[in-house]
């Protein structure tokens, strides 16, 4: 688990990708932005994905334990979306909207 709020979304996926040792494909789509924040970052052109995301944790768990971690959450949880998976050690990460390294 990481708290995304210090370097956003991409930043705590690359910094838990970076501390595993594995790779992680994103589906960019898939994150769940909310439209206020949406608005905003758009009027001031800001990244909502590399911009402060205060509220976010980013998980990892093995794909067959999904679901019973997803469980796990109940009700605490206001919004949850799964974005992607990991992948082989020093392939970085990347977007499959743009499919790019972040570095």
């Amino acid at each position: 688990m990481h708290d995304a709020t210090e370097c956003g979304v991409w930043g705590g996926l690359f910094e838990v990708a970076r501390a595993s040792g594995v790779g992680m494909t994103i589906d960019k789509e898939k994150i769940i932005v909310q439209d206020a924040v949406r608005n905003v970052c758009d009027l001031f052109g800001i990244d909502p994905y590399s911009s402060i995301s205060e509220g976010t944790l980013v998980l990892t768990c093995r794909p067959h334990k999904a679901k019973e971690v997803s469980g796990g959450w109940g009700t605490r949880a206001s919004r949850r979306a799964w974005w992607g998976r990991s992948s082989s050690r020093g392939r970085g990460c990347a977007s499959l909207k743009k499919v790019r390294p972040v570095s």
